[in-house]
């Protein structure tokens, strides 16, 4: 009765009590036909031998809602899985503790007494008279999981929806969306927008004819007081002015190449009559969003990456600046991306297909272990 439209992936692994299952959020509402018509979320454990229910996880939420596509991660390296992570409709980060090999034990990983918290909640502040009123992102892409170098791991991710027709238009109360990296501790304490170093697109350029990109900045997070990082999907705001809403989203999740994350946003077209939309490519650091000093990718097709793969600007001062270029735009919406050694290849809905070359540039490694499986088909 709970389970709803299934719009990602489900998971196959092998769980801690020996068993292989398939794993899935419950998926969203829908009325013709009937699907999840309590518009709860839960986490779905499936024996994959018999088609057996192994377990329901109920987050316990309230309001209409649906659990999204998961992310599952072995955090010892026995091929076992010990938690999946999940966002949902209203902008929840949700953490289930799956490490114990008695079933009974599995549960959301922030629970007391039946009281169950996220690990993160994803909201925007929009104005609200002389106030502000915390308007919902929903999450409905898995999160990309990356170690982190102090233990623990990154969860990166983006919000927005893209399934109804209504989510083409930008609708009053709607948010501006944003990307998020944000650090599972491990210490169960739940993170919060205010923990979190706001980093921001601070030149865009959307001349095709004289080339589309992004510069965004370099704020440190330092993480004995922070939790991670975000960033607002808008155009940079002039000063004093609020950021503008073109209803930029996330609807695919996001890769990762060596220390980097690579994420794909859409904005729909603004006449709601028109079809389609275009979408960002945007590389940024995983650990803290920073633009950095690296030519992240050959911008010039020269085929070399090198300082020519920069860009100069004008900042507020009339200087002349060069800023390495983090995003670049695509003229219809990207569908899906790989990244095969180091290209980026990505197709869109007008069937291109594109192909960027990505810096070969040592980075620090990270301690190896099983973050996720991928289904081959």
């Amino acid at each position: 009765a709970d389970l709803g439209i299934q719009l990602g992936q489900i998971k196959i692994a092998r769980l801690n009590n020996g068993k292989w299952a398939a794993i899935f959020g419950n998926g969203y509402k829908r009325s013709n036909p009937e699907a999840n018509p309590n518009a709860k979320a839960f986490l779905y454990i499936v024996d994959l031998e018999t088609g057996d229910l192994i377990k329901r996880i109920d987050t316990n939420s309230s309001g209409i809602n649906g659990l999204s596509e998961v992310s599952v991660l072995d955090t010892n390296n026995d091929h076992s899985i010990d938690a999946v992570y999940a966002g949902d409709l209203q902008g929840n980060i949700w953490k289930f503790d799956l490490s114990s090999s008695n079933a009974s034990d599995w549960g959301v990983a922030n629970e007391t007494a039946g009281d169950t918290q996220p690990l993160f909640s994803a909201t925007y502040p929009l104005p609200n008279g002389g106030s502000t009123f915390n308007a919902q992102q929903p999450i409905t892409v898995p999160p990309t999981i990356s170690p982190h170098p102090n233990g623990g791991y990154m969860l990166l991710f983006g919000t927005g929806k893209y399934f109804e027709s209504e989510d083409s238009k930008v609708l009053t109360g709607d948010p501006i969306y944003s990307f998020y990296g944000i650090r599972d501790d491990l210490t169960k304490a739940t993170v919060y927008r205010s923990d979190l170093v706001s980093q921001e697109i601070i030149y865009e350029s959307n001349d095709f004819n004289t080339g589309t990109f992004r510069s965004t900045s370099n704020h440190t997070v330092d993480f004995t007081s922070k939790k991670g990082w975000f960033m607002n999907l808008a155009p940079p705001k002039a000063t004093g002015q609020a950021l503008t809403r073109t209803g930029e989203k996330v609807n695919l999740q996001a890769l990762l190449y060596k220390n980097k994350v690579i994420f794909f946003t859409l904005t729909p077209e603004s006449t709601p009559c028109d079809f389609g939309g275009s979408s960002w490519t945007m590389i940024l650091n995983s650990i803290d969003g920073r633009a950095d000093s690296i030519v992240v990718g050959d911008e010039n097709s020269d085929g070399v990456i090198d300082d020519a793969d920069k860009a100069t600007i004008t900042d507020s001062s009339g200087n002349s600046v060069e800023v390495i270029i983090t995003g670049r735009k695509n003229q219809d919406i990207i569908t899906g991306a790989i990244i095969a050694g180091d290209k980026l290849i990505s197709n869109d809905t007008n069937k291109n297909i594109k192909i960027k070359k990505l810096f070969q540039t040592p980075v620090d490694p990270v301690k190896p272990g099983r973050i996720s499986w991928q289904q081959i088909r």
